[in-house]
């Protein structure tokens, strides 16, 4: 049975960081939007991945407008108009610091769109900012009517047995959409966000959305988790409930510490 035949309209997606939105469920996005009404909201300004120069220097306003105006043409490329995103423009990385604002913000989107469905980062993502935007998605949407679901953007964990944290969800609770046509449009909304693919000097030395990471998520299916039924962890995973939320919190510190010792 095809899951997305049941999810209600309008459609909300709410992306921490602009690119998440493409490459967490690009190809549903697309999907969805042939079929009713959608809107993606943006909590970040789009410079967290950039080197800390750069996110506080002269570049800084230049560099949110591009990836503003990279976020606009990859939702074309998903079928939606400019009108249908929303830019919060918190600082990156340090959203917890922001919490209260951020819910404030995401509150009036809600009161305002009225969402039957909303999509949002998964409760272990890997990044400070997805997880607070779960929490604060969730604050607001816990008694509810909202259908919730969770997609994936970091499900890639070196320290779990195969690797992906997708593979340790209860089946119950797990939703999938088959890529299929789609990946198409998705690796074009991908590749829009220039800034993200390309290495620039004085911007980057390396790609964030790599030519492996962009193969590999335009092909297959994406994932959900359907909140409602996977209040807890018992409810959550098949498996190994003690290890995951222990790899959670080891395996980032542990990666951020390889990158550097990479680049030095």
């Amino acid at each position: 049975m095809d899951p997305l035949k049941e999810w209600a309209y309008p459609v909300l997606v709410v992306a921490p960081h602009m690119d998440d939105e493409a490459l967490g469920c690009g190809a549903t996005i697309a999907r969805l939007a042939e079929g009713g009404a959608v809107r993606v909201v943006f909590a970040g300004d789009g410079l967290g991945s950039f080197p800390r120069a750069v996110r506080t220097g002269a570049q800084a306003e230049k560099l949110r407008r591009r990836r503003q105006t990279e976020a606009v043409q990859a939702a074309r490329e998903l079928g939606l108009p400019a009108k249908a995103l929303d830019f919060l423009g918190f600082e990156e990385w340090v959203f917890q610091s922001h919490f209260m604002a951020l819910g404030a913000a995401l509150n009036r989107i809600l009161l305002e769109y009225r969402p039957a469905t909303i999509l949002y980062p998964f409760r272990y993502d890997r990044h400070t900012d997805h997880l607070a935007v779960h929490r604060a998605v969730e604050a607001l949407t816990n008694d509810s009517t909202i259908r919730a679901r969770e997609y994936f953007v970091y499900h890639r964990w070196q320290l779990l047995p195969g690797r992906d944290i997708r593979r340790w969800i209860r089946g119950e609770v797990l939703e999938h959409f088959d890529i299929g046509d789609y990946g198409r449009r998705k690796r074009r909304a991908l590749e829009s966000y220039e800034s993200q693919v390309r290495v620039e000097p004085g911007l980057r030395d390396f790609p964030v959305l790599h030519a492996d990471l962009i193969d590999e998520e335009c092909r297959g299916r994406e994932f959900f988790v359907d909140s409602r039924r996977a209040v807890s962890d018992r409810d959550l995973f098949r498996g190994l409930r003690w290890w995951i939320p222990w790899v959670h919190t080891v395996e980032p510190p542990l990666k951020r510490l390889k990158d550097a010792l990479r680049r030095r």
